[in-house]
């Protein structure tokens, strides 16, 4: 077995004060101060040899601690050396008087301090068997509970205190670094590869961040620890906070308890990694949140020149609807296109679905309420509302959609799209939905019951089919159904729905009703009853059937 020797020959740390280190080394002697000051001075060292490797480091830990730096050699004799305390180059009558107690100085061989034998090594007694390193830490533990803070003596007649509390710290500390450290990796290789796969958002399942917050915390509790092992306050370990570029400025800062200023060369590799696996996180994390962020910027800006409602200015030029529709077209490509190099988690995705289709249901309820506007202002329709015109604008995005959002690399995407277009499942959100599309519906037939039985009235009377085509209802009139939990506003063409919590208490949804005049075959003419959406800013995600401003922006709706 190796052989070391700890030598203390008053070398201080440069931040130490002489006269604390000289109060603290008489602490631990259990001498006066004066009898210290020669270790301090150069004329005495404190010496301990033949010990194995980890006394010598206990050692040199304690002595740091007071801001005194001892030095570690490995001894090259193979024969066990003497394990005593000497004073060197420091005349007999100035030795303090508990520091010259060596087994050599006073003539007696070191003995077994349980049988009193000489035969021994520097680890156990050969006759009864006794390990010195227990027998002191058994001592000190005695000591502790009765209130004696004097030391036991042990077989060297005299010795310092055992530490075994600062490597009780670094073995503890190195146990939460590894712990954190194997979580994280696994973390990130797991949560890599299943997004990539798409393995747990194909399944519905989403953890969001609360693995990594899990891993940070171990590496915060990690980082207190390694932060107070090498001699600094526990807040330093905050340092944790920044991740792995933390833990790897914790890593080169110097160790004030072993007097080090160098960093070795693993030490160095392993900040590296830690620095370049933040830098390459934090890249990618940076990269991805400025895509989201963009996307929703772009989203707002989209309804910017618009005559939305409640304006009741219409939009008659060509061109504002030509306008409009290249902006929602390159918005949805470019904003597509930006979701396909990002691997995005299932709640993120959630995140950006709603801004896009948020802003592609705004663009439609618009164009329902233009249309609305311009009848009951019974004003010719701008080209692009039209109803062929209609058709070729809902089949571009629904083709931009349909081609874009791949159902295999972009599941949760590819949900949310159904959820939009074709309302949100019930079951999935709060069945108070399915009660309140029903009461939609409800209203719907009554309004188109009150209007048939106004046909077959003026039927009756004799009036002429363009009469008929012309006329309208006014909602006032109608004795429509109440819904709970909701307060109902109804003027003579509109509805409005609100409720104190919810989607309707943030937007309120209003619809509105018009005829619409068309041409049945032969060139009969006809009427349509619309009761249509106009309130911009409610998630049609919660709407369902013909109430749904994208119900024909859906893949179906190509084939038609």
């Amino acid at each position: 077995m190796k052989r070391y020797t700890f030598e203390f020959n008053g070398k201080l740390h440069p931040s130490a004060k002489p006269g604390e280190v000289a109060t603290a080394l008489a602490n631990i002697f259990q001498v006066s101060i004066e009898d210290t000051l020669p270790l301090l001075d150069g004329r005495s060292s404190f010496r301990r040899e033949g010990i194995n490797q980890f006394t010598a480091r206990s050692y040199q830990r304690q002595f740091a601690k007071i801001g005194a730096l001892g030095e570690i050699s490995e001894v090259r004799d193979q024969v066990a050396q003497q394990t005593d305390v000497r004073l060197e180059n420091q005349p007999a009558n100035a030795q303090p008087a508990a520091l010259s107690q060596s087994a050599n100085d006073s003539g007696d061989a070191p003995a077994c301090p349980k049988c009193q034998s000489h035969e021994i090594t520097p680890e156990q007694c050969q006759s009864c068997g006794l390990y010195f390193e227990k027998y002191r830490q058994a001592e000190s533990l005695a000591a502790q509970v009765s209130g004696d803070t004097a030391e036991p003596q042990d077989s060297q007649h005299f010795a310092l205190p055992e530490v075994t509390s600062a490597d009780g710290e670094s073995i503890r500390a190195a146990k939460w670094l590894s712990l954190s450290g194997l979580f994280l990796t696994i973390v990130f290789i797991a949560d890599g590869y299943l997004n990539k796969v798409q393995a747990l958002p194909g399944a519905g399942i989403d953890f969001g961040y609360w693995p990594f917050i899990i891993g940070h915390l171990l590496l915060l509790r990690a980082c207190f620890l390694f932060a107070e092992v090498k001699g600094y306050s526990s807040k330093v370990g905050l340092l944790g906070l920044l991740s792995l570029a933390g833990l790897a400025i914790l890593l080169l800062l110097p160790d004030r308890r072993q007097g080090a200023s160098g960093v070795s060369l693993v030490t160095l590799a392993a900040s590296v990694v830690c620095i370049a696996v933040s830098v390459n996180w934090l890249a990618g994390f940076g990269a991805k949140r400025e895509a989201m962020e963009q996307i929703s910027l772009a989203a707002k800006q989209l309804s910017l020149g618009r005559n939305e409602y409640p304006s009741s200015e219409l939009d008659d030029a060509q061109a504002i609807y030509d306008r409009e529709q290249q902006e929602m077209r390159e918005f949805l490509e470019q904003s597509l296109a930006k979701l396909r190099t990002h691997k995005l988690r299932p709640n993120e995705s959630s995140e950006v679905a709603s801004a896009i289709f948020s802003a592609l249901a705004r663009y439609a309820v618009w164009r329902n309420y233009q249309t609305y506007l311009h009848f009951e202002k019974q004003q010719q329709l701008p080209e692009a509302l039209e109803r062929n015109a209609v058709k070729r604008d809902q089949r571009l995005f629904a083709g931009i959609l349909h081609t874009q959002i791949d159902q295999e690399s972009q599941p949760r995407l590819f949900e949310e799209k159904t959820h939009w277009v074709f309302g949100t499942n019930p079951e999935l959100v709060n069945p108070f939905w399915n009660t309140f599309n029903n009461h939609l519906w409800s209203v719907f037939e009554q309004i188109r019951s009150a209007r048939e039985q106004a046909i077959w009235q003026q039927r009756r009377a004799g009036t002429s089919p363009e009469s008929l085509a012309n006329d309208n209802i006014n909602l006032k009139d109608l004795s429509l159904p109440k819904f709970p939990k909701t307060s109902i506003e109804v003027t003579d063409r509109t509805i409005t729905y609100r409720a104190p919590v919810g989607p309707l208490a943030a937007e309120p949804l209003t619809l509105a009703l018009y005829l619409e005049p068309f041409k049945r075959p032969f060139g009969k003419p006809g009427v349509l009853v619309r009761f249509v959406v106009i309130s911009p800013g409610f998630p049609q995600k919660y709407l369902y059937g013909d109430f749904n401003a994208l119900k024909n922006y859906s893949e179906f709706y190509l084939e038609k």
